[in-house]
């Protein structure tokens, strides 16, 4: 009985002293796989995923809103567009008995404007004939055809002439003889037109020589 156990011992003690030697050797084998067969030093099996900062995320585009470009106008509508320059008064008589207004008479306007070459001229341009009431108006920029910016504060209003031969002496008054500046206007929609008002301007008649005595 003792011979027989002895007998089985010898096999169950050689069978557990060969167990570690089998674990490490299947445990080497294994841990050169993963768990899908992939080999564990190869890239496939250590793959690099990266932070959430490196991971690239397409951003949807942006519009671009296209500002209106302003509207300046063309040259030709500019023109159209443009209010005229006007110049209105009344030529009056002044004499020992009062005021009377001077039918047909005419004034003058004198203005720098600078022409399509950049040279600056002097025109000169009548007024029309003033009417019964002694009224008269001149156009400027009809009148002002090949010249642009005209300088409208450097004009001046002038007597010019009478048809009235007992009173055509010019007067100073409101600046008749030296020149009147155009100042003050008012826009006449209908006409599209800045009228400036001048004066009045007065004439005298001649003045009578005193006859001398011995």
């Amino acid at each position: 009985m003792i011979m027989a156990l002895s007998r089985l011992s010898l096999p169950f003690s050689l069978l557990v002293l060969s167990l570690p030697v089998i674990a490490s050797v299947g445990y080497d084998d294994s841990s050169k796989y993963g768990f899908d067969g992939i080999p564990a030093d190869s890239p496939q099996a250590n793959p690099i995923y990266g932070t959430k900062e490196d991971i690239y995320t397409p951003k949807p585009e942006e519009k671009v809103e296209e500002k209106e470009k302003p509207y300046y106008g063309t040259q030709k509508e500019e023109k159209e567009n443009r209010l005229t320059i006007g110049v209105q008064g009344l030529v009056l008589c002044k004499s020992d008995s009062g005021y009377s207004p001077v039918q047909g008479a005419s004034a003058k306007i004198t203005c720098k404007a600078v022409d399509e070459d950049g040279v600056e001229k002097s025109v000169s341009i009548c007024s029309e004939a003033t009417d019964e009431r002694g009224y008269f108006i001149a156009p400027l920029s009809n009148k002002l055809s090949g010249l642009e910016k005209l300088k409208v504060r450097e004009c001046q209003a002038y007597l010019h002439s009478s048809p009235l031969k007992n009173c055509n002496v010019p007067t100073n008054v409101n600046r008749g003889i030296d020149g009147a500046l155009l100042s003050a206007f008012r826009v006449l929609k209908e006409k599209k037109m800045k009228l400036y008002s001048v004066g009045p301007f007065f004439y005298t008649p001649q003045p009578q020589s005193t006859p001398t005595g011995y």
